[in-house]
């Protein structure tokens, strides 16, 4: 809801009770009631009717104020924003009905963050705020931006240059008023992942949307409250729960450029581009990767269902050898010891298929490795409960900031396999270390059990080591107990429920926006007479914008006029709705004949109506549908 814009300030009187007054005061009070209740009414339908003219964006949030005011007082103040300085209009003190039903809504619940919910009365709950540490790739972008004056449009027409003569593994994307859009024509992607990509940020916007209007619902409520305050609008709540922006998108696994693209990796010490979450969380069906969700719900039985203790201490690893860190890895692993070492390559090399699944339940150490770029198998890893270890990354993806060595996964200083015989043996002698103690501490709870005196040896003192008494002895090391290979196997899966969670994943995609709206220095929606940097002259310049000289106009984007002379946004004319997407290539790609959905014969085929696999955006049929 706009903060600018107020809620009614008609109120209701408390509703009277049973046996209460004379017949009178009844009546007058119905009546007052009922003619409050009209006046509300006609003011709630008039401020909708003229934010729906003007196509305000949060039209719904009024019609929801409409149904909260059924439900308790009319609220008698308005919800105000931060920096208004108007005195709230007096409050009618809620009947005791209402305050008994308040009372119950108050009550705590769980939270999906871990902690109490507050009730709606008390304004909204900023979900987000447990994800904040999430964003450090965006503030690097960000900055860099800042720092060289912005993200001109200038930019963008490059990078759109660049995915036009480059055609294979991008394509421009808008989002315009919740709503992604794909911009024709598509260039070839690597099979499925553009249009998982794609159903992946409107899925993340859709969760933000909602969360949004929970949100708004929440101030609305707070205002309703009646307690005879004025309700600030939260500072860190938006007017609107994304921006509308045009950007690109890279699918593939690096782009190899200086432009601007959305991309799911980037290297270490390069801070151009937007790092995004990749297809893989909606799923890679070419190769039998399902949702994340699906995956997340096996590793995590996996993880559950097999102990610590019954899994193997050899380090494994399955791959394709089609980049040189890995092929480095498979020469080494030729004299790695094989009783440590499960290491080679996947078919047609020679070596037996095996899921991430198995991988996790067999043994306790994976080893991660990059490819063309980042690899996607990361996140699977640290979900299952064995512990990551991996060479030096070159790509970080969006969380990879938050991943602390020695606490979540252990990163080697270098891309030296040759030294990862050495660093095995000293996991392995941590976990043997923490094996013994955990069985001393079970066995001394054991006899403290039976009631037996339990002596611990004391510790060798500093001073033993001295023997002139001259010499003060040293005070013990204060840092921190190592964590055990097992309890960095748990942090791990700890990390990767909190920050590939839906909610995570969604707060994330929604800062982005927002960030990589504040950067931009022009707006790809509207014909406007200078870029946005300079807004502060833009009224100097409204003067000359009837001269087409005078003005910034971004070819192939469509603005309508509304009536009074607003401006209301649309997409490219090229642009298709990714659920209409999906509907025409289930419809192009997939025969449904008796209740079931088919591959078509000519899908794949050259000059069929599928086309190629890898000249189009493909589709895996039934987790779109």
């Amino acid at each position: 809801m706009d903060p600018s814009l107020e809620a009614p300030a008609a109120s209701l009187l408390p509703r009277s009770r049973k046996g209460s007054g004379a017949d009178a005061a009844k009546a007058k009070a119905r009546t007052g009631r009922w003619q409050t209740a009209v006046v509300a009414a006609l003011l709630t339908a008039f401020a909708v009717a003229l934010a729906a003219a003007i196509h305000h964006p949060h039209a719904q949030s009024l019609l929801r104020s409409v149904v909260l005011s059924k439900r308790g007082v009319v609220p008698a103040h308005a919800v105000r924003p931060v920096a208004s300085a108007a005195a709230p209009a007096p409050a009618v003190s809620p009947s005791p009905a209402r305050q008994q039903q308040q009372s119950r809504k108050s009550s705590p619940a769980a939270s999906p963050l871990g902690t109490s919910a507050p009730s709606s009365s008390s304004g909204p709950v900023n979900t987000c705020a447990a994800y904040s540490d999430l964003h450090a790739l965006t503030r690097e972008s960000e900055a860099f931006y800042h720092s060289r004056g912005g993200l001109s449009r200038s930019d963008f027409a490059a990078t759109l240059r660049d995915c036009q003569l480059r055609h294979h593994e991008c394509l421009r994307a808008q989002l315009v008023g919740g709503r992604l859009f794909a911009v024709e024509p598509l260039a070839p992607a690597w099979e499925s992942r553009a249009l998982s990509s794609l159903l992946l940020l409107q899925e993340a916007v859709d969760r933000a949307t909602a969360r949004h209007g929970d949100q708004v619902a929440a101030v609305l409520a707070a205002a309703n409250g009646g307690n005879g305050t004025a309700v600030e609008w939260p500072a860190w709540l938006p007017k609107t729960p994304v921006p509308d922006i045009d950007f690109m998108l890279h699918v593939g696994d690096y782009h190899h450029t200086d432009f601007h693209y959305w991309s799911f990796s980037r290297p270490v010490g390069r801070a151009n581009g937007w790092v995004f979450p990749e297809y893989a969380f909606y799923g890679w069906p070419e190769v039998g990767l399902r949702t994340w969700r699906e995956s997340a719900a096996e590793l995590s039985v996996v993880a559950q269902s097999a102990p610590w203790a019954e899994r193997g201490d050899q380090l494994v690893w399955r791959g394709n050898n089609l980049v040189p860190v890995r092929a480095a890895l498979l020469r080494a692993a030729r004299h790695f010891p094989q009783d440590a070492f499960d290491v080679t390559a996947t078919p047609p090399e020679g070596a037996r298929y095996m899921s991430m699944a198995e991988q996790c339940a067999r043994y306790k150490y994976l080893l991660y490795t990059e490819g063309w770029a980042h690899s996607g198998r990361l996140k699977f890893q640290l979900l299952c409960g064995s512990l990551v270890v991996s060479h030096k990354v070159f790509f970080r993806e969006f969380f990879s900031p938050l991943l602390v060595n020695g606490t979540h996964w252990i990163e080697m200083p270098d891309n030296n396999w040759d030294a990862l015989p050495g660093i095995m043996r000293a996991i392995g002698d941590a976990d043997r270390r923490a094996a013994a103690r955990n069985s001393t501490d079970a066995e001394l709870r054991e006899r403290a059990h039976r009631g037996a005196v339990v002596e611990r040896v004391p510790p060798p003192t500093t001073a033993a080591a001295f023997e002139d008494d001259d010499v003060e002895p040293t005070e013990p090391d204060t840092a921190p107990a190592e964590l055990s290979p097992e309890a960095m196997a748990r942090t791990g899966r700890q990390f990767a429920e909190r920050i590939f969670s839906p909610d995570a994943l969604s707060c994330f995609i929604q800062e982005l926006a927002w960030s990589y709206h504040r950067v931009s220095t022009w707006d790809p929606f509207h014909t406007t007479p200078v870029d946005r940097r300079h807004a502060e002259s833009a009224s100097s310049a409204a003067a000359g914008a009837s001269d087409a000289s005078s003005s910034i106009t971004f070819p192939g984007v469509a603005t309508d006029s509304e009536p009074g002379g607003a401006a209301r946004v649309k997409a490219h004319p090229n642009a298709v709705a990714v659920d209409q997407l999906v509907r025409r290539m289930l419809s192009e790609w997939v025969d449904i004949s008796g209740g079931k959905l088919k591959p078509r014969k000519d899908f794949g085929k050259k000059g069929g109506k599928g086309g190629s696999k890898k000249a189009k955006v493909v589709a895996a049929a039934p987790s779109a549908a």
